[in-house]
């Protein structure tokens, strides 16, 4: 199928996939291929079942829910996975002796291991290696900054979707103000994790190199 058919089913074609003719981080391909084919299995469901009747309207609201949810996990997966993939390539770098105390210091006791992929946590886990990545990620790419904003709403949505708790406070509903649940908000969320997925790819390969010179992928 096209990319404008896979985008008429409600479909993000990432940018990710359609580069991958580069050499990318594991956690990039697993993203863009693992990660992507289970939540197209959930907008083919979506497409499954639409329609106006009231019981086809409560089934796609329960499906946007689980879309927002799997597309806020399978994110982590992929920030968990390259934090990983990063952690490794510095340790290997490093005298044999300070391995296993590097080891630890990278990895024990992630954020990411632990809950969601908000912002800061990524930051507090990537800054173990003395990276800035949001930083470094809105150098090469000035939208990063929305795509942030994107990630915040997606996680909060996450978390209330989760809880079953949709009383926010002053600053998520200022933070949430005209989103909704639906298959169009999480294309957008989507999209946003898709490009940030790339930047922070390409931001962990540079940091690598500037370590090591040698470039890991």
């Amino acid at each position: 199928m096209s990319n404008s058919g896979l985008s008429r089913l409600g479909r993000s074609v990432p940018e990710s996939t359609r580069r991958l003719t580069r050499m990318s981080s594991q956690a990039l391909v697993r993203w863009s291929t693992h990660s992507h084919a289970q939540l197209d299995e959930l907008v083919d469901a979506h497409a499954a079942v639409g329609g106006i009747a009231p019981g086809r309207r409560y089934a796609t609201a329960q499906l946007n829910a689980s879309i927002v949810v799997q597309i806020a996990a399978h994110f982590q997966l992929f920030c968990r996975d390259l934090h990983s993939e990063l952690a490794q390539l510095l340790v290997a770098a490093a005298p044999a002796a300070y391995q296993p105390m590097l080891r630890v210091a990278f990895t024990n006791r992630r954020g990411l291991d632990r809950g969601n992929a908000w912002a800061q946590t990524i930051q507090a886990d990537f800054g173990r290696f003395d990276l800035d990545l949001w930083t470094a990620a809105q150098v090469r790419d000035v939208r990063t900054a929305v795509r942030r904003t994107r990630l915040q709403q997606l996680n909060t949505w996450r978390n209330a979707i989760g809880h079953q708790d949709f009383v926010f406070s002053p600053q998520e509903q200022t933070l949430l103000a005209n989103t909704v649940v639906t298959l169009p908000w999480a294309r957008r969320w989507r999209c946003s994790c898709n490009a940030l997925a790339t930047t922070f790819d390409r931001v962990a390969a540079e940091h690598v190199v500037s370590i090591t010179g040698i470039s890991p992928w």
